[in-house]
């Protein structure tokens, strides 16, 4: 596996670096000089490569927030070989611990707060989950306090989880501390469509459409599946682009209200629960992971 793995980070495939597509000059330097300069900060080790593979061969550093999950100690050991084998010597942990807030959130009226989500959950897990935001913030200062550009979750999740949400609004906060450029994933799902929906007036309209890497995606895919810390559908297939939106400050709404608010999203459709009652793959994965109900 890792001779492969290896291979498949000498031949990164450059033209996955070239823009496929974009509404308005997004930058004045090429794709792979913007790349080259940014930081990727994620929530779980898979998210690098789920959401944001466009850019994973081309980044200065990769971060992965989290490690371990206290309920089921074998995705932490997983996670830990992964990293240990991983191809590309830009990836390091934060090694912070989940706070199992995933599918605590009420996300059919999402309510953002400072440190992600409001959850209906038991006062321990959200005593955790508001706890882990501050460990993040102290984690990732020194990391990012020198960054030029930040690539991370977009602030409804992807598909819709509450430790993506958290991840952004951290990164979002040091934002406002350092300045640095934040762009974020375009995916979204059923389930979080209606937290991307809220956010809408605070997107200012740049965007650069990249081709993903299914080389290193199936690679990595794979890697984490043998470790077993793979937390999505097996039979996942990336679509050909993705595309990296840039979080402007909330000022910038004035001068692009003409625009009419569009911008292109990669639609997920995701079922945690079948009409029986039942289980989907899914969520069959995150049950396994701990979650309890």
């Amino acid at each position: 596996m890792r001779a492969e793995l290896n291979a498949t980070q000498v031949d990164l495939n450059r033209e996955n670096l070239e823009l496929a597509g974009g509404n308005g000059p997004a930058e004045a330097d090429d794709a792979t000089a913007w790349l080259s300069r940014a930081v990727m900060v994620v929530a779980h080790p898979d998210d690098e490569v789920l959401w944001l593979s466009s850019a994973l061969a081309a980044v200065h550093k990769v971060i992965f927030c989290f490690n371990d999950y206290p309920a089921v100690p074998e995705l932490g050991a997983g996670r830990t070989a992964a990293i240990a084998q991983y191809p590309l010597t830009t990836a390091q942990t934060l090694d912070v611990a989940e706070s199992g807030s995933f599918d605590f959130a009420d996300w059919s009226n999402p309510e953002p707060t400072r440190y992600g989500l409001q959850l209906r959950a038991p006062n321990s897990v959200r005593r955790t989950y508001e706890a882990t935001f501050e460990t993040l913030i102290h984690r990732l200062d020194p990391i990012l306090s020198t960054a030029p550009v930040v690539l991370t979750h977009n602030p409804w999740g992807e598909y819709g989880h509450e430790d993506h949400v958290q991840v952004y609004r951290a990164v979002k906060a040091l934002q406002s501390r350092y300045g640095f450029e934040l762009w974020y994933s375009n995916y979204a799902s059923n389930r979080s469509w209606p937290l991307m929906m809220m956010h809408l007036e605070g997107f200012d309209h740049r965007y650069r459409t990249l081709n993903t890497n299914a080389t290193l995606a199936g690679a990595l895919g794979r890697l984490y599946q043998q470790n077993r810390c793979w937390t999505w559908y097996k039979d996942y297939r990336w679509p050909e682009t993705e595309t990296l939106l840039r979080d402007g400050p909330i000022q910038t709404n004035v001068a692009v209200a003409g625009r009419g608010g569009n911008f292109p999203v990669q639609a997920l459709r995701v079922d945690f629960r079948r009409p029986d009652g039942g289980k989907t793959r899914l969520r069959n994965i995150w049950a396994r992971l701990g979650r309890r109900r």
